[in-house]
């Protein structure tokens, strides 16, 4: 498979400022998914989609193709990462002037993601593809610590109420079993890229990884956790 690979990062954050260059064991948090995409032999192009020049920098310094800014309305906080994904596959597309079969994006919000687990996901996706399983894109998926049948809840006016209600739940062992999503990485086929669909349509297959690998960076408490972490590894 022709296969591209890229990092999405935006110069602002609003739950750790400047999270993506902010030192992360003494180099800023990019550099550790960007060393991961230069050590998968699958890609074959590599790209970041980034608004800010740091990045560019330092992606520049790492051998990552820039060629293009990302526009200011894919930049903010509310832009979706499906589309950040689509206007990155078109704008490789058109500058190579071929169509890759698939993209890999590579989270940089979470460090402790092994590189082994990357390669592993992108083996699996490529297999399934191969066999003509029906799918969209495929993701890292854990199993989940609060269940929405059991200990997740809604507000309703005053009161709150279990999120999603089945009858005889009474303990969280009798739960249907649900699973958390990882910012992690993504494979994600060229069907979906070109088409309108997004998450809530999308035909989504999970490959489970430990809840080691499983942490997020949303804000400073996350951050130093994940530190802490990965220096204990």
């Amino acid at each position: 498979m022709n296969i591209l690979g890229l990092i999405c990062a935006r110069g602002g954050s609003k739950g750790l400022k400047n999270k993506n260059i902010k030192l992360f064991n003494k180099k800023p948090l990019i550099y550790w998914s960007i060393i991961k995409l230069k050590n998968l032999k699958q890609i074959n192009k590599s790209i970041i989609s980034s608004d800010d020049k740091k990045i560019h920098d330092i992606a520049k310094l790492n051998s990552i193709d820039i060629i293009f800014t990302r526009p200011k309305n894919l930049s903010n906080s509310t832009a979706s990462k499906i589309d950040v994904w689509k206007h990155a596959y078109k704008k490789a597309c058109n500058h190579y002037n071929c169509e890759f079969d698939a993209l890999v994006d590579i989270d940089c919000s979470n460090p402790l993601q092994k590189l082994s687990s990357i390669k592993k996901l992108i083996n699996w996706s490529i297999n399934n593809y191969k066999k003509n399983i029906d799918f969209d894109l495929s993701l890292f998926v854990t199993e989940s610590r609060k269940n929405p049948y059991f200990n997740m809840f809604e507000k309703k006016n005053r009161y709150y109420k279990i999120s999603k209600k089945l009858e005889n739940i009474h303990s969280r062992q009798k739960a249907p079993k649900v699973f958390d999503h990882v910012a992690g990485t993504y494979f994600i086929l060229k069907k979906f890229l070109k088409s309108d669909k997004y998450l809530s349509s999308a035909k989504i297959i999970g490959y489970k990884i430990s809840r080691k690998e499983s942490f997020d960076i949303d804000d400073k408490i996350d951050f130093d956790i994940c530190e802490k972490l990965s220096n204990n590894n």
